[in-house]
């Protein structure tokens, strides 16, 4: 996660709403966004405390295309 932080160009961001304990990042110069959760060494989901210091892995659970939607 700390990569994922400290790489501006991914945009990392914590969603909210429906899928307030998910994360993204988007996948430079494309219009895709990889939608993903946090784990820790047990391999549960992380929804509280420090997350990125605490992650340990990822678990993808989507990639989508991002929708142009001024255009």
């Amino acid at each position: 996660m700390d990569d994922l932080k400290n790489y501006a160009p991914f945009h990392l961001e914590r969603l909210i709403g429906d899928r307030k304990n998910e994360w993204s990042i988007r996948v430079s110069n494309t219009s895709y966004r990889i939608i993903f959760i946090p784990i820790d060494e047990n391999n549960k989901k992380l929804i509280n405390g420090d997350i990125l210091s605490l992650c340990k892995t990822i678990k993808i659970i989507e990639i989508t295309e991002v929708s142009k939607h001024y255009e």
